[in-house]
C-alpha cells in the first residue's frame, strides 16, 4: 500500500478522494455504461459518500440526476458494489426527488437470501416510505424485526425507531415482533428493542415504569446496553422529580441496583443519573448507594473509570457539598494522579470541599501544571476560587496570587474568564480592591488582547477613584494612550474622565485630555 508521507502526496490523496462536486457530478456516466465496470462505478461511489460525509450539497435537480444514474447499478450482483450502492443512496435521497421508482427493487432485496442485503435495504427503503406506502410495505419491518440474523434484525428495529417519530400509529402494531425481539440472545437485538418501546410509550408514565420493572427486575435483560436504555427511561420520568412516591420507587430501586459494580458500562450511566436526580427528595438509600459506587471506580485500576467517576463527583460537588465531602480521601489520593484530565477534576473537586488550612497546597500544585492543561479544564478550576473567596474570606491574598500567576497563561478566553473572576473577586471582598486593581494594572502593561484591555479599563474606571492611591492607575491608563490602538485610546480616555471626578486629581487629568485632544483618530 502506497504511504502518503508529506504534504504534496496528501493533497493529491485529498484530490482524488474528494474531488470538486462539478467533476464529480459528470462522472456520474460511468454508472449508465452497458457492460458495468466494477473498478470505475466503487470509486465513484465511494467519491460520491465522501463528498457528502465532507459536508457538500447538491441541487435538487443534480441530486436526482445522481440518484437514477446510481440505480441503474442494482443490476450489477457485485457484493461491495452493492454495499456502496445503499450506503450512496442514503447520501443522496433526502436532496432527489421521484426516488419512489426504487421501492421495488428494496423491497426484493429486503426479500434476499443475503443478510447484507436484507439489512441494507430496510435501512434505505425507510427513507422513502410515505403514508401512502408503508402499509403495504410494512410487512418488510415485521419480518425483518424477527429475523434471525441479528444484523437485519438491527437494521428493522433501527429504522422502526426512526419510523416511530412520524408513522407512530402504524409502527404500535407491530408489538408481537418487537417482544419477541426482547427475547434474542443478541445484546443490541435487545438494545433497540427497548428504545424502540421507550419512543413508542413516551407519553404512557405507567407503560414506561412496567416496562422497566419487568425487563430491569422482573425479567432482567443480558444486554448492558438495553440497561442503559432502561435508564434513559428512568431519566426521563424522574429528572425534576421533587416528590418520589410509591409510583416511582421502584425505579429508584432499579437505579441504585443498577449502580453495583457488577457492569462498568450500566454502573457509571447509574451514578451519572443518580446524581442528576433532587437527592435531597429521594431515598436516603440511594445517597448512600451512589456514594459506595463512586468510591469503588474512584479507587479502580483502570484510567477511564476513575476519570469518569471523578467527573461526576466534580459536577455533584457544586450542589451537595456535604454529600461529596464522604469519598474526600479518595479524592485527594487522586492528587498524586498522572493524567492531567483527572488531576485538574480531582483539583477542583477538592477545592470544592476542601478546608481552609489546605487551599494553600492545593493552589501551589495546580500552578506547576496550568499551563499545560485546555482551557476547559483550566477555566473550571478558575470558577472555583470564585467559590472559595466566598466560604474563605481570609484567604483572598492566596486565591489572588494564584489568579494573578493564571494571567500569564496566553489564551484570550481564558485570559477573560480569569479577569472576569478577579472583577467578582472584588465585589465579594472588597477589601481585595488594592490587590485587583493593582494586579489588573500591572497585567495591561503587557496585554495583547484589546478586548480584555477595554474590559480591564472599565474595571479600573468604577473602582480606581475609589481606591488609597488612584494616581498610580492613572499612569497605567496614560501608558496605553501612547502605545495602543484608538479604540483603546478611547476607552483610556473614558476611564480617565472618571478619575477627574477626584478633586486633587482634575488638573492632571485635564492636562492629559488636552494632549489627547490633538489625537488623529475622530473617536
Amino acid at each position: 500500500m502506497k504511504v502518503y508521507d508529506d504534504e504534496d502526496n496528501i493533497g493529491v490523496l485529498e484530490q482524488t478522494i474528494f474531488p470538486d462536486k462539478g467533476v464529480l457530478y459528470q462522472q456520474r456516466i460511468v454508472c449508465a455504461e452497458q457492460k458495468i465496470n466494477l473498478v470505475q462505478c466503487r470509486l465513484f461511489l465511494t467519491k460520491l459518500i465522501a463528498v457528502f460525509n465532507r459536508g457538500d450539497t447538491f441541487t435538487q435537480e443534480e441530486a436526482t440526476e445522481l440518484f437514477f444514474a446510481t440505480t441503474k447499478l442494482f443490476y450489477s450482483p457485485n457484493v461491495p458494489l452493492r454495499q456502496l450502492l445503499f450506503t450512496a443512496l442514503r447520501s443522496v435521497i433526502p436532496y432527489a426527488c421521484d426516488v419512489f421508482v426504487v421501492m421495488n427493487s428494496l423491497s426484493k432485496d429486503a426479500t434476499s437470501t443475503y443478510d447484507f442485503q436484507r439489512s441494507s435495504a430496510l435501512r434505505t427503503l425507510g427513507m422513502i416510505l410515505t403514508d401512502q406506502t408503508i402499509n403495504s410495505l410494512e410487512r418488510h419491518y415485521k419480518q425483518g424485526i424477527v429475523d434471525k440474523t441479528p444484523n437485519v434484525s438491527v437494521s428493522a428495529l433501527s429504522t422502526a425507531c426512526k419510523l416511530a417519530l412520524t408513522h407512530a400509529d402504524v409502527v404500535s402494531k407491530w408489538m408481537p415482533e418487537i417482544s419477541t425481539a426482547l427475547l434474542s440472545s443478541n445484546h443490541l437485538v435487545q438494545c433497540q428493542a427497548i428504545r424502540l418501546l421507550h419512543i413508542l410509550k413516551k407519553h404512557d408514565r405507567v407503560a414506561l415504569i412496567r416496562c422497566v420493572v419487568t425487563y430491569g427486575k422482573e425479567k432482567p435483560l443480558r444486554s448492558p446496553y438495553a440497561h442503559v436504555e432502561l435508564l434513559k427511561i428512568c431519566k426521563d420520568i424522574l429528572i425534576g422529580e421533587r416528590a418520589f412516591s410509591k409510583t416511582v420507587l421502584p425505579l429508584v430501586e432499579y437505579i441504585q441496583t443498577s449502580m453495583r459494580p457488577n457492569n462498568d458500562l450500566v454502573a457509571l450511566e447509574a451514578i451519572k443519573l443518580a446524581s442528576q436526580l433532587e437527592l435531597d427528595a429521594a431515598p436516603q438509600s440511594l445517597s448512600a448507594q451512589l456514594m459506595n459506587s463512586i468510591q469503588v471506580y474512584l479507587q479502580s485500576n483502570k484510567t477511564i473509570l476513575r476519570f469518569e467517576a471523578i467527573r461526576v463527583v466534580s459536577e455533584m460537588s457544586y450542589r451537595y457539598n456535604e454529600l461529596v465531602s464522604t469519598v474526600r480521601i479518595d479524592v485527594e489520593s487522586l492528587l498524586r494522579e498522572s493524567n492531567r484530565a483527572i488531576l485538574t477534576l480531582a483539583i477542583a473537586t477538592s477545592l470544592n470541599i476542601c478546608n481552609e488550612s489546605s487551599i494553600d497546597g492545593l493552589l501551589n500544585k495546580v500552578t506547576k501544571f496550568m499551563s499545560e492543561l485546555p482551557d476547559s479544564f483550566r477555566t473550571k478550576v478558575v470558577n472555583t476560587v470564585e467559590k472559595l473567596a466566598e466560604r474563605y474570606p481570609s484567604k483572598y491574598l492566596t486565591l489572588l496570587s494564584f489568579l494573578s500567576h493564571s494571567l500569564t497563561i496566553k489564551g484570550v478566553k481564558f485570559q477573560t474568564a480569569v479577569v472576569n473572576t478577579i472583577r467578582r473577586l472584588c465585589i465579594i471582598q472588597p477589601r481585595c480592591r488594592e490587590t485587583s486593581l493593582t494586579t489588573l494594572a500591572d497585567y495591561i502593561e503587557d496585554c495583547e488582547y484589546p478586548e480584555i484591555i477595554i474590559k480591564v479599563f472599565a474595571f479600573i474606571g468604577e473602582e480606581g477613584p475609589h481606591s488609597k492611591k488612584p494616581m498610580k492607575y492613572i499612569r497605567s491608563i496614560y501608558n496605553r494612550l501612547l502605545l495602543e490602538s484608538p479604540t483603546i485610546r478611547a476607552a483610556g480616555i473614558t476611564t480617565l474622565s472618571k478619575f477627574a471626578e477626584i478633586p486633587e486629581l482634575k488638573p492632571n487629568i485635564i492636562e492629559i485630555l488636552k494632549k489627547c485632544a490633538y489625537d488623529e483618530d475622530q473617536e
